[in-house]
């Protein structure tokens, strides 16, 4: 089995741990204290512009090319992604990474990548966020565009 896994990445390692002991908390209050029609309209909003920054943005735009979008609505739906904390532009890198590897060794969300059983479903789900994922000997990623390698740049510099 070939080592995937590259530099730990504390920073959203402590984000997503962050949010989801902030989640646990929320709920933890709304069920001894209440909660408020606006709280689960908030709580609604965010979840969909999420979803739409990570499926939309980083999957369907970035990944595979699906769309060509404006300058402006680019940035927008990158920003919308970088909230899922799950990476900025080496989002990206992951998961064509994984397209052009799927279940095979190199795929960064096999869980055999990491021994299986519990620990590789823990890996495949979200143990990948926590390190920069390398990619395997002989992978060629070909370089982006102009306009995408600036979109890249763009959010990098603001995600870190």
């Amino acid at each position: 089995m070939e080592n995937i896994h590259g530099r730990f990445k504390p920073l959203t390692t402590f984000g997503i741990l962050f949010f989801h002991a902030v989640a646990g908390y929320a709920v933890y209050r709304m069920f001894t204290t209440g909660y408020s029609t606006a709280a689960w309209a908030l709580l609604i909003l965010m979840h969909i512009l999420r979803t739409i920054g990570t499926t939309d943005g980083y999957h369907r735009f970035l990944t595979h090319g699906a769309f060509k979008a404006k300058p402006v609505f680019a940035r927008a739906i990158l920003g919308l992604g970088a909230l899922q904390i799950q990476g900025g532009a080496d989002w990206e890198e992951n998961h064509t990474q994984h397209h052009t590897r799927t279940d095979m060794p190199g795929d960064p969300h096999r869980p055999s990548e990491y021994g299986g059983g519990l620990w590789g479903l823990v890996w495949a789900h979200v143990g990948w966020t926590f390190f920069v994922v390398l990619p395997p000997l002989g992978y060629f990623k070909p370089a982006p565009s102009p306009e995408k390698a600036r979109l890249l740049e763009w959010q990098e510099h603001w995600y870190k």
